[in-house]
């Protein structure tokens, strides 16, 4: 009996001389025979913007990074510098298949203060798929670490401690971000952040009953595109 085996694969094999997209038939002693088809790989190109008009100078974005991934895995990357406010970022030998992208805008010092990622990017064989995408600001991180003057931790003093983050606009405070964690967790992780340049934290502290039992807070914080800053709140007795 005669079988036959098709198998698609991105790289040459070894065997007789071929090119990319020719058929190669192996025969082995059982008289099975495998068929090789080599397909040659694709580009992507990705254009890239600023939202409002802005430009790399504008935004203080010095330098570009995209990444393309095949799953978790990074098949392909490219780096080069921001001029403008717009261009393409083109990408070549990829395989066939489907890719999710990012482009990163890095600052001077190498911080990654803009993003913007397409999902789902379909490359196809000896050709170029075009993509688009819009450089938006990441968001920051904030790290509010607490200590307590005059209580414990604990049934005797403060059992958790609630966390207010708020973006000072003129005299108006807008509060952005709230948790409340159990007093001994020493601190909590705030993410996506919309950069400020006036920040502040207010920190409650509540005891088994509910009742308010000590408080503090800090301001003036700063918080850049894609920075990551860590702050201490001291809570005193009330």
């Amino acid at each position: 009996m005669r079988r036959a085996l098709i198998v698609l694969v991105g790289l040459a094999a070894c065997g007789p001389d071929t090119t990319a997209g020719d058929v190669a038939t192996f025969t082995n002693t059982q008289d099975t025979h495998q068929e090789v088809v080599l397909q040659e790989p694709g580009i992507v190109a990705v254009a890239w913007t600023f939202p409002g008009g802005a430009t790399c100078e504008s935004t203080g974005v010095a330098s570009l990074a995209m990444r393309v991934f095949l799953g978790d895995t990074v098949a392909g990357s490219l780096a080069g510098p921001c001029i403008g406010d717009s261009g393409s970022l083109i990408l070549a030998n990829l395989q066939p298949g489907r890719y999710d992208v990012v482009v990163d805008g890095l600052d001077g010092a190498g911080t990654n203060t803009r993003r913007g990622t397409v999902a789902g990017v379909v490359v196809t064989s000896n050709e170029t798929t075009q993509a688009a995408t819009e450089l938006t600001p990441r968001g920051a991180e904030l790290d509010v670490a607490w200590d307590i003057d005059g209580l414990a931790c604990g049934d005797g003093g403060v059992v958790s401690v609630e966390l207010e983050v708020y973006a000072q606009a003129s005299t108006v405070a807008q509060q952005v971000a709230d948790d409340e964690d159990d007093c001994e967790d020493d601190h909590n992780l705030f993410s996506e952040l919309a950069p400020s340049d006036d920040v502040a934290v207010v920190a409650t502290g509540f005891d088994k009953d509910g009742n308010e039992v000590a408080g503090g807070s800090v301001d003036g914080i700063t918080l850049g595109a894609g920075e990551r800053r860590s702050v201490t709140v001291t809570l005193t007795a009330r």
